[in-house]
């Protein structure tokens, strides 16, 4: 699964909040254990979250703290976070900070 959202307010716009409540299901997405624990229903492996930042992102990453807490309600077992940072503050660079921020993919996902 592929999550691509830009950078916006230490997250991600509210449209996509707006998608992830609406397919946050019980019955669909998850269920409820007989204990009341959670558990995933998504046959999903791994969920990558693409994001693009003019600035530097650091520990603030909101969004993908979201998306990387639903893949454990959704029983995804692994999320990875692509971030492309500083595109506005080094507009030189964009080439090689898309480099930077693939590096680490592997040849198909």
């Amino acid at each position: 699964m592929v999550i691509a959202a830009p950078y916006w307010d230490l997250a991600f716009p509210a449209m996509l909040k707006n998608y992830i409540e609406a397919t946050s299901v019980v019955g669909i997405t998850y269920r409820y254990s007989e204990n009341g624990r959670p558990v995933g229903m998504c046959k999903a492996d791994k969920v990558y979250y693409v994001t693009t930042c003019g600035g530097y992102i650091r520990d603030l990453n909101l969004g993908y703290d979201t998306v990387k807490a639903l893949a454990a309600l959704f029983g995804i077992k692994s999320s990875q976070c692509i971030a492309a940072e500083g595109l506005d503050a080094r507009p030189n660079e964009v080439e090689a900070i898309m480099e930077e921020a693939i590096k680490d993919l592997p040849n198909k996902i």
